[in-house]
């Protein structure tokens, strides 16, 4: 109702509509997602959120693994930077390109590139989960592990950091862990994610790997233990996790 009021200030017509494009990724909905951000380009094309509107649209063709849909809407958001002068979206769609490069099983190809904005501003958060996704995938675990800590060690240095990188360092961390057969220690870091971390709840591909992860690691412990009773208490929590992750994650 306000981006369509008649009455309402412009900028409050803008805030209505990225607000849209927000809910409607925050409900995991990644068609209404893409459809409420071209809505948004094509009501103000020069508004002021048009790089959030294009980033999230490419998430959204990322979390549908729409390898042709991303490409295209990476190479438009590039494109506008072009026009409008703003050479730091350029960080951001190699940072998604990176990701594109994931999707399609290159991750040698994609981790220089998200090294190289790991300590940017604008892009870093993005890149570091990136870089840690890709060290998984290679797999490089010594990497993996020490990139963890470290971002582990800085999270807990700085007040208000990231939720969604701290838990997918922990994640990381945890499937170091779950590699070398410390399915206990792995699963303590897989429930950082899950319970302790994210207090407010989000959604996110980070938060559903920590319940995933939770699970494979309750179940491993159960099959490793002798007694019954613990055997049990293992299982039946990797049973939760598990429809805690169908619960939140249902596709």
């Amino acid at each position: 109702r306000g981006r369509k009021d008649p009455r309402a200030r412009d900028l409050l017509k803008q805030i209505a509509a990225i607000s849209i494009v927000r809910a409607q990724w925050g409900k995991d909905s990644a068609g209404a997602t893409i459809a409420a951000a071209k809505t948004l380009r094509q009501e103000k094309a020069d508004s002021f959120f048009i790089r959030e509107s294009f980033e999230l649209e490419i998430r959204a063709h990322l979390s549908k693994n729409d390898i042709a849909g991303a490409t295209g809407t990476i190479g438009a958001f590039e494109e506008k930077g072009k026009t409008d002068g703003m050479a730091e979206w350029a960080k951001s769609a190699e940072v998604m390109r990176a990701r594109l490069l994931e999707l399609q099983g290159k991750h040698r190809e994609a981790l220089p590139i998200h090294r190289k904005y790991v300590r940017d501003r604008d892009a870093g958060e993005e890149a570091t989960l990136g870089e840690l996704r890709c060290l998984k995938a290679i797999p490089d675990w010594p990497a993996l592990n020490a990139r963890a800590e470290s971002v582990i060690t800085e999270s807990k240095s700085k007040k208000g950091g990231s939720v969604r990188l701290l838990t997918g360092a922990f994640n990381a961390r945890a499937e170091a862990a779950l590699n070398s057969g410390r399915a206990k220690e792995a699963l303590l870091d897989f429930l950082q994610g899950v319970m302790v971390i994210n207090k407010g709840g989000e959604t996110s591909m980070e938060h559903e790997a920590a319940l995933a992860g939770g699970a494979v690691a309750c179940a491993r412990v159960a099959a490793a233990e002798k007694e019954k009773p613990k055997k049990d208490t293992f299982r039946h929590r990797a049973q939760e996790l598990q429809a805690e992750l169908e619960k939140f994650y249902p596709g």
